[in-house]
């Protein structure tokens, strides 16, 4: 019997898979080789296993971020058996013309935890939304110091993307760059890219160099009170730092952006029915709730776990925007990371960044 070949990023919200009291990937009834990446590696053997000889039978995507542009290439066995239950916000990633083509495995989207005690408005604000302007407010006048920014440049582009984004006189949200790969209004991006790197003079030191690890360490050894971090890196931190209601709050950003990390069979795989039965093992609650001690988050709709952040959750799930689709959405991104890092940490000024990635956006469009 030919073993399947699962390809999966390497990320915190993942460990239940290697978690062997768990026995996730034991009590399937096929072998099965789970391989777990660093983001570069895996965008290598991602590549290699799309375009060239590479023999992974399952792969592991970021959602809308890559599903559309996989199936437009025909590269992506579509799936039929899909749980009518999941959370039907993350269908977003997981269709494309009402196609089911990948299973989500957890959804990673921005949620703001902080230390209650600190901020009076924040302790009685019973909504779990608040706006970008807001957080800023709060953050400058009562975590001075005690709050991190994820301005690594590898995270930099998605930290930053809810503080530039905006919404019209019409309620409708305006992203940098719209589904043809135009940039939208560059003054009101300006503005706003210039009110997030206003934010690192009050941060706690180098958060230019933070990531997932360092926003976490920071908060759970008390050096911040207040951060924003991804919903799939909260069950970890729980197991350091068991979260409740009355010491900690949990809100998420009226623009914020989720997506969830799927799994996806190749077309060209081998062993395509095993790895559907594979797919249709996971779909299952129990394996949602053991996932969830890892990810902090869950994907049935009606699930029955309770944690302290459940309502700030299921608000981003049911208010989150995704970002828009375009054949040039990778390279576009890429060097709003390249840009936004360099106005982050005075490389460039903010205007001369964003002229620059404009510039460099609009030759890649012709």
């Amino acid at each position: 019997m030919n073993k399947i070949k699962v390809l999966a990023v390497e990320d915190h919200a993942l460990l239940a898979f290697n978690d062997n009291s768990l026995q996730i990937l034991k009590d399937f009834n096929t072998p099965l080789s789970f391989e777990q990446y660093t983001w570069s590696l895996y965008i290598e053997k991602l590549n290699d296993s799309l375009y060239k000889d590479g023999d992974y039978d399952i792969v592991m995507i970021p959602g809308h971020l890559f599903l559309k542009d996989l199936v437009l290439k025909k590269l992506l066995h579509k799936i039929y058996n899909v749980n009518n239950n999941f959370h039907k916000a993350l269908f977003y990633d997981m269709q494309v013309d009402k196609e089911f083509y990948a299973i989500p495995s957890f959804y990673d989207g921005h949620i703001i935890v902080y230390r209650k005690g600190f901020d009076e408005e924040l302790d009685n604000n019973t909504s779990h939304v608040i706006s970008c302007d807001k957080f800023i407010e709060i953050a400058k006048r009562s975590f001075f110091k005690k709050f991190s920014l994820k301005a690594h440049k590898s995270e930099i582009f998605t930290d930053a993307l809810p503080f530039l984004r905006f919404f019209d006189s019409n309620l409708k949200l305006i992203d940098i760059y719209d589904d043809k790969g135009n940039v939208n209004d560059l003054l009101i991006f300006e503005d706003n890219l210039n009110k997030y790197c206003s934010l690192k003079d009050s941060a706690i030191a180098n958060t230019e160099h933070f990531g997932n690890k360092e926003v976490a360490k920071s908060f759970i050894c008390g050096d911040t009170n207040l951060m924003i971090t991804w919903s799939g890196q909260l069950g970890l931190i729980n197991r350091e730092l068991p979260f409740n209601t009355k010491d900690y709050g949990f809100k998420t950003l009226d623009t914020a952006w989720s997506v969830a990390w799927c799994f996806a069979i190749l077309e060209k795989s081998k062993n395509k029915e095993k790895a559907e039965e594979f797919l249709s093992y996971l779909q299952d609650r129990n394996i949602d709730k053991k996932c969830f001690t890892y990810s902090g988050t869950t994907l049935f709709q009606d699930n029955d776990i309770n944690y302290a952040w459940k309502d700030a959750n299921n608000t981003l799930l049911n208010t989150y925007k995704p970002l828009a689709f375009n054949i040039h959405s990778a390279s576009i991104n890429g060097l709003l990371y390249e840009y936004i890092y360099k106005a982050y940490t005075k490389e460039l000024s903010v205007h001369e960044a964003l002229k620059e990635a404009n510039l460099q956006i609009h030759k890649l469009m012709r």
